[in-house]
């Protein structure tokens, strides 16, 4: 296997950063999901909203520099999203008020790092008849190169690549995110979600916890042990 493609989200439920090279820390990937999006009128103002609940926020994205998120996406282009206008322009777009929330831990709905191995997605194709675009997973590591088994048999076994040693702690269960499409956030692909559920019991990928932090790169062989 090798590294195909590398992604950071620095904004939780934003579109990410497509990245050469990243240093992977005990926590995982420096900059990711470090901010979030919050309703400020809400009952609970540190809750944060999703493209589940609005799927439009995947039509700006974000890149972590120097500390911060970097926003762009429609009426707004490169302002960090400590800057008051980066919060108008999404409020602005989806209709709602919104305000970005920095974190002091990431925020995951499971473990530091996701994979994906592109081969299945593939397969998803072959049984859909249809191409899938793999951003729909919001992995952060994409794999090619030889097919590997099934994510079901990945659970307890390292993933090495480049001087990265990362532990698999599970499979990856998909939600309503995957229907949404990244080039056109507001179509909704139903079938897909169903398909993984009723033929893959959700699944689609596996989940990672960095055991030897080390410096990844694009074209970085990876093994399974």
């Amino acid at each position: 296997m090798r590294l195909e493609q590398i992604w950071r989200y620095p904004v939780k439920s934003l579109a990410g950063e497509r990245l050469a090279s990243v240093e992977l820390e005990p926590a995982g990937m420096p900059g990711d999901r470090r901010v979030v999006v919050v309703d400020p009128g809400g009952s609970n103002s540190r809750r944060p909203v999703t493209a589940r609940e609005i799927p439009h926020l995947l039509s700006f994205a974000a890149r972590w520099e120097s500390g911060e998120a970097v926003i762009s996406g429609p009426g707004v282009a490169a302002v960090s999203h400590r800057d008051p206008a980066a919060a108008a322009a999404l409020s602005q777009y989806v209709g709602r008020r919104l305000e970005f929330l920095e974190l002091d831990e990431p925020a995951m709905d499971d473990s530091p790092l996701h994979a994906v191995h592109l081969s299945w997605v593939g397969q998803l194709e072959a049984e859909l008849g249809a191409p899938v675009d793999p951003r729909r997973f919001r992995a952060n590591l994409y794999l090619g190169g030889t097919s590997p088994a099934a994510e079901g048999t990945w659970p307890g076994r390292r993933l090495r690549a480049g001087a990265a040693v990362l532990e698999v702690v599970g499979v990856c269960r998909r939600c309503v995110l995957t229907t949404r499409d990244p080039a056109a956030p507001g179509q909704s692909w139903p079938p897909l979600l169903r398909h993984l559920v009723e033929r893959r019991a959700e699944v689609l990928g596996v989940y990672l916890g960095t055991e030897v932090p080390g410096d990844v790169s694009v074209g970085t062989e990876a093994q399974l042990d």
